[in-house]
């Protein structure tokens, strides 16, 4: 595919999240295309701008002239979080392959991009991008609980970027509503997935907000899992096995001791009722999580304006 005349003929576009860090964000930017210009006939590159407090838009102009294909910008209308403004730019984007690029921050060789393309064009649909080590230990525990919960059978793990191809992003827009979490949908597509290994090169700090973390893992965790059905079923059986201890209790003191008038029939009564109120909330909290896996509802995005920037 390498060769000085020979230049792959697919038309593939690059997705870039520009977080919150300009020039930074500008400085991939231009080692993406100067790579995908190396390797491609034709490409396109789509900016996400999450409404940043330090807007990429001059920047991108400033340097357009630079640029060897089309360039977009989309401006979201306000913080919307990693995975819509992601979203925004697949559903933008209309290469035969598609780049998703969630962080601009490189811990790997440049030509690792080209690496994965060309494991995705050797027969999978979605191929990631997997550091070896140094993975924070948040996300070791919650990949950990995740793939013990998840009905899945390709294991979530850390990934820098991934290259997915026309068909799978059709099949997870096709399997539902709500992309809450792209990579989830991928990996349970039912196509053919892989990853590609590598040792990082460098130390990158994550510019995502840990609050934004934190409500895509329990998001994630109720939509995807079953945690939630296993946590309030444990809680519905210990109340459950409470109140039919209280029962007992007060069957025993009533027959051994000498209880308060009325006491041992409200016991009785309050017990019968609260271990039918939690046997119920956990039928009800079931049904609730198969509807929310039937019909989730549509993960939206708004965004200010798509800016031709070249």
């Amino acid at each position: 595919m390498n060769n000085n005349n020979e230049k792959e003929k697919n038309f593939v576009s690059a997705v870039i999240y520009a977080g919150d860090d300009a020039e930074r964000a500008v400085k991939f930017i231009g080692k993406v295309n100067e790579l995908l210009t190396l390797h491609f006939e034709n490409f396109e590159i789509i900016v996400v701008d999450d409404y940043c407090k330090t807007p990429i838009q001059d920047e991108l102009l400033e340097c357009s002239d630079g640029y060897n294909c089309s360039v977009s910008l989309i401006k979201m209308s306000y913080p919307q979080g990693v995975q819509r403004s992601m979203n925004a730019g697949v559903d933008a984007a209309i290469g035969d392959f598609v780049f998703e690029f969630e962080s601009t921050a490189i811990d790997y060789n440049i030509e690792l991009i080209i690496e994965v393309y060309r494991k995705s064009i050797s027969g999978f649909d979605v191929v990631s991008a997997v550091p070896v080590g140094n993975t924070k230990k948040s996300s070791k525990f919650f990949y950990s609980i995740f793939n013990k919960y998840s009905d899945g059978y390709n294991p979530l793990f850390t990934e820098r970027f991934r290259v997915v191809s026309r068909r799978a992003i059709n099949r997870i827009e096709s399997m539902t509503t709500n992309l809450v979490y792209r990579k989830v949908l991928y990996r349970n597509s039912g196509l053919m997935c892989s990853s590609v290994e590598y040792m990082p090169i460098a130390k990158i700090n994550s510019k995502s907000l840990p609050k934004e973390r934190s409500k895509l893992a329990f998001d994630s965790l109720m939509t995807f899992t079953s945690v939630g059905y296993r946590i309030s079923l444990s809680l519905s059986i210990f109340m459950m096995l409470f109140t039919a201890f209280s029962g007992i209790y007060a069957v025993v003191v009533f027959l051994l001791g000498k209880p308060v008038e009325g006491w041992t029939t409200l016991m009785i009564l309050i017990s019968s009722a609260f271990s039918g109120i939690f046997l119920l909330l956990t039928i009800i909290i079931k049904y609730l999580s198969l509807q929310v896996e039937i019909t989730t509802r549509k993960s939206k995005y708004i965004y200010e304006n798509l800016y031709k920037i070249k």
